[in-house]
Parts: C-alpha cells; structure tokens; sequence
C-alpha cells in the first residue's frame, strides 16, 4: 500500500507537473504572441516616429530656406527704395534744371527777337555794316531755338524715365510682395 500510495502521490504530482508545463507552455506561447504583436507595433510606430522625424528636419530646412528667401526680399525691398528715393531725387533735380534752362532761354529769345526786330527797323536807316549785326542775332536765336528744344527734350526724357522707373520700382514691390507671401505660406 505503500507503493500503491506513493505511486498514487507520483502519479498526482506527475499530472500537477504537466497541468503546470501545459499551463507554462500555453502562458508562453501567448507571451511569444503578444511579444510579436507588440513588437510588430513598436516596429510600426518606430516606423512613424522616424518619419516624423524625418518630415520635421525636412521642414525645419525648408523654414531656414524660406526665412533666407524672406530675409533676402526684405533686403532687395529696402536697396530698391533706397534706390528709387536716389532716382527721384536725382528726376527732381533734373526737371528742374531742364524747365529753368528751357524758361531761361524763352526769356531771352523773346528778349533777342524784341531787340534784333528793333534793330531791324533802326537798320533801315542805318548803314549797312550793321547787316553782320543782324545775321549775328539770327545765329543767336536759331542756336537758343535748338538749345530750348533740346532742353525740352531732356526734360520730356527725364519725365518719360521717372514714370517708367517708377512702375519698375511699383512692379518690384508688388511682385516681392506676393513672394513674400508665398514664403510665408
């Protein structure tokens, strides 16, 4: 009986032992199972996280790109109204010049023709060396004529390129503009 009951105890022990390997065998194989499954995510969001990171060096490049673009801009907006605060300087300077030589000159070809009509009418009685006189005072005005016209000329010159510099100067802007604001989106 004592056989009977240590065989008896074997036998118990020996079913508690496989219950316990059936139990640590299944317990295992669902642990390899979540542990595939849960390594399967970690590789998938590992995935993602460098993605992520790779989108947000990307992006990072692209800020500093567009930053120097929008640097960039604000630098060519300043040269060019410095610029063309010189070039309308420089116009308003000009026009002047030109519109008081062209007025100056009118002054004195009207002065001339009054003196050399009145020269004219004198030179009827006078002797006929002042005839020299008369021809002098022609090439006088035909000179002042050309030199009135050209400085009419300079100036319809220098208000033709003031009104072009000026849409250039508008254009520049306003393209920066839109620029500036497809960096900025």
């Amino acid at each position: 009986m004592l056989f009977r009951s240590m065989i008896a105890k074997l036998q118990k022990q020996g079913q508690e032992e496989a219950t316990h390997d059936s139990f640590c065998k299944e317990e295992t194989a669902k642990t390899n199972k979540a542990r595939e499954t849960k390594s399967a995510s970690v590789d998938k969001y590992q995935a993602r996280i460098d993605g992520a990171k790779a989108g947000i060096a990307e992006m990072k490049q692209e800020v500093a790109t567009l930053t120097g673009e929008v640097s960039d801009i604000d630098k060519s907006n300043r040269e060019a109204i410095s610029l063309r605060q010189t070039e309308n300087s420089d116009y308003k300077a000009a026009s002047t010049d030109y519109k008081e030589a062209a007025e100056a000159v009118t002054e004195a070809l009207v002065v001339l023709k009054d003196f050399y009509r009145g020269a004219a009418l004198i030179q009827t009685a006078a002797p006929s060396f002042d005839s020299a006189r008369g021809d002098a005072g022609h090439a006088i005005i035909e000179i002042l004529e050309t030199a009135q016209g050209d400085f009419s000329r300079l100036l319809a010159e220098e208000e033709t390129a003031e009104e072009e510099a000026s849409t250039a100067h508008k254009a520049l802007l306003q393209d920066n503009k839109v620029a500036d604001r497809k960096s900025v989106v």
